[in-house]
């Protein structure tokens, strides 16, 4: 979307440019972040945001001594950006004004420059809502950031780790990526909601995030680096287990469609950086039952086929 948002539905109030300006304060709280490869810098006039972070791991100072993205947080008393219907799934909003990228979920609004540095806006009545509003946020941020450089993709996707590798589930909400994890035990779980997925020496990789659907899975993934992504799966629900090659383009097609918040990039960008790393891995779609049956068909010692490479990354 292209210049300023209008309510489309009754219950919307998206921010104004007024809102979303660089907020005047003298003195803020700041934590820099580790998200994947990225390093992110919260600053905020108030410690309750941090305190919707406050389990994330910490960026190496000296590793980072500059951030890749520097949000300023302000918690602002106002009604909710965007009105959710009863059962309906949050809705995000995304456009661009000028060369800035903006976003806005229920309870937050986001501007980014291209530079890295962005407001963020939370506004909640109660802390659970607060470290929703936070953590869409920065996930948002971090998605339009590795996108827009070109350094990755955010997707939608759990992850589990077998032989130092990792197999990427991809799949939209209510696909069973936590499912899938959850069946994955004892096997580590890298991810059971978000990972990105991004090159590292030379090889497309999957990171794990402090974004989890359940939060109480991730103690596997609490200093785990870079997996090389072993296979990339397409989840589909059926009634039994099979295993369905994809062709490289169409491993890619999926990486894009489960990537959010791209949507204000040139497409052809978003496609090559996905083909990128769908080149060289492994891919299929795996139909599955909600049982731990699947993994025979994935195990490299199968008596199946293996899963075929869709060619080698350049």
């Amino acid at each position: 979307m292209k210049g300023w948002p209008v309510p489309e539905r009754e219950g919307d109030a998206p921010p104004t440019r007024e809102e979303l300006a660089e907020p005047g304060v003298t003195s803020v709280a700041r934590r820099v972040l580790r998200v994947g490869p990225l390093s992110v810098g919260l600053a905020t006039t108030d410690d309750v945001a941090l305190r919707a972070v406050a389990s994330w791991p910490v960026a190496d100072a000296a590793a980072s001594p500059s951030a890749d993205i520097e949000l300023r947080c302000a918690l602002v008393e106002r009604r909710p950006f965007l009105g959710v219907r009863p059962g309906e799934r949050a809705r995000v909003t995304t456009w661009r004004d000028g060369d800035a990228f903006h976003a806005m979920t229920h309870e937050a609004a986001l501007r980014l420059e291209p530079s890295g540095r962005g407001v963020a806006l939370a506004c909640s009545s109660h802390d659970a809502g607060l470290a929703l509003a936070v953590q869409n946020v920065i996930r948002i941020a971090v998605a339009w950031r590795l996108a827009s450089t070109a350094r990755g993709l955010l997707v939608h996707a759990s992850a589990v780790e077998r032989d130092g590798e990792a197999l990427v589930f991809l799949g939209p909400s209510g696909s069973g990526k936590s499912t899938v994890a959850r069946l994955s035990r004892p096997r580590p779980i890298l991810a059971d909601d978000v990972v990105i997925l991004a090159p590292h020496d030379g090889a497309p990789s999957a990171w794990s995030t402090p974004l989890w659907a359940e939060p109480g899975m991730g103690s596997d993934a609490t200093s785990a680096g870079p997996r090389r992504v072993g296979a990339l799966l397409r989840l589909r629900q059926a009634p039994r287990h099979d295993v369905e090659p994809l062709t490289s383009a169409a491993a890619a097609a999926a990486i894009v469609a489960h990537a959010p918040f791209i949507q204000d990039i040139d497409p052809n960008d978003a496609s090559a950086l996905a083909g990128a790393l769908a080149r060289g891995v492994s891919a299929a779609t795996l139909a599955f039952a909600k049982d731990a049956g699947f993994w025979p068909l994935l195990a490299p010692d199968s008596a199946r086929a293996p899963i075929p490479s869709t060619g080698s990354m350049t």
